[in-house]
């Protein structure tokens, strides 16, 4: 199946709820985000997680920040994951995602910057964070995350779930179970933290993840930061350890762009490989 038929079958089912979607997204005191369950059909879904990549095919992040396994490079995927991925970037679908958040004019990433697959087995975890805030030039504001769980039979005692710190991190957290065939689309900017449970079985929390990206700024703020990590209220004496983390590494960032104009390197970026095809 192409990407443009998946993008069809996407954007059928999200216009039936559409004003559902829109209410959800718009609702005060919560980090702005909606949910689509059952967003492709169900034996569709199950296809693709059975052709999902296993974790030891992909790259290791392992540090006090994450532990996660991911990849950009759709292109050495299952052709149904990487034609899903690129779904996620076609033009109608974008364009509807626009009407239900309100944000015109928004912006793929044929570069899946920081996008792309991720596997979660036994242990995995992401500290609560604010996404890094451009894209891989700095010239572009990312907007939102759009996040499809394919992981068949997920439960919320599984963990893996993703949770959204609408007070900032050390208050209560709202839960979202990572269920499998659901999308969760959601605002990255302002102080949008949130993070993923640590995953308590063995079976790996699998995800399809992309970003949107807008020229300016909804906020009207702009400015620039890392991906910025907190500790979670149980880390106790670790939050000062992440405190340190994120100054530096903004230190960095920053001097490397001004030294750059924006050309920094990466391995989380897609780049096909010209000898497959």
């Amino acid at each position: 199946m192409k990407r443009e038929a998946f993008a069809q079958v996407m954007v059928r089912w999200i216009e039936k709820e559409q004003a559902l979607f829109h209410r959800q997204f718009h609702t005060s005191g919560q980090i702005p985000s909606f949910v689509v369950d059952d967003l492709l059909p169900e034996d569709l879904a199950h296809t693709l997680a059975r052709r999902f990549p296993k974790p030891e095919t992909l790259t290791l992040r392992n540090t006090f920040r994450e532990r996660k396994y991911v990849t950009s490079q759709m292109d050495r995927c299952d052709p149904e994951i990487e034609e899903m991925t690129f779904a996620f970037l076609q033009p109608e679908l974008l364009r509807l995602i626009e009407k239900i958040t309100g944000f015109p004019e928004l912006l793929p990433d044929a570069g899946l910057y920081a996008a792309g697959v991720s596997s979660m087995p036994q242990g995995c975890f992401l500290k609560p964070h604010l996404d890094n805030s451009h894209d891989l030039s700095g010239k572009k504001y990312r907007m939102l995350n759009l996040l499809y769980y394919i992981s068949e039979g997920w439960k919320l005692e599984n963990g893996g779930n993703l949770e959204l710190w609408e007070q900032g991190p050390g208050k209560p957290q709202r839960t979202v179970c990572s269920q499998f065939n659901r999308l969760v689309v959601m605002y990255t900017g302002g102080q949008s933290w949130h993070s993923v449970s640590e995953v308590r079985c063995q079976a790996p929390r699998q995800c399809i993840s992309t970003y949107y990206f807008a020229s300016q700024p909804m906020d009207g703020k702009g400015g620039y930061h890392v991906t910025s990590f907190k500790a979670r209220p149980e880390d106790g004496w670790r939050k000062w350890l992440f405190e340190a983390d994120l100054l530096v590494r903004n230190a960095i960032r920053k001097t490397v762009h001004t030294v750059t104009r924006g050309n920094i390197g990466t391995f989380h970026l897609y780049k096909k490989d010209e000898k497959k095809t």
